[in-house]
């Protein structure tokens, strides 16, 4: 049987904390995207779409992308019922059974029925 110390290979495995942190902040980074851009004739459609939601009571599906690092992040989505677009603030409240969510007008890249 090798020695610890015969294993070159075994003992290379070791890693400091600092640096498997690093890895592993690197690996995250790795799944961020930058926002996306939305064309005109999006913005209108996403603009109909929320309007509708808020006047005739049905659900809309929205992502957003939420910045997390510099000027990456990652997209989420809700699901529920616009119930009030705040124009001072450019935000809009989503509400569904579960959750309240105020979203940034500006961070919505999607919206559709349902």
């Amino acid at each position: 049987m090798a020695r610890k110390i015969d294993d070159v290979f075994g003992a290379s495995r070791w890693m400091l904390p600092e640096h498997a942190a690093a890895l592993i902040d690197y690996e995250f980074e790795k799944t961020l995207v930058r926002q996306p851009t939305i064309e005109e004739d999006e913005l209108t459609e996403f603009n109909r779409l929320i309007y509708d939601s808020v006047h005739r009571d049905y659900a809309v599906t929205v992502q957003y992308w939420v910045p997390i690092r510099r000027n990456l992040g990652e997209i989420r989505t809700v699901w529920g019922w616009v119930k009030k677009i705040d124009a001072t603030h450019k935000q809009i409240k989503v509400v569904n059974d579960e959750d309240v969510e105020w979203i940034d007008v500006n961070r919505i890249v999607g919206v559709w029925k349902g």
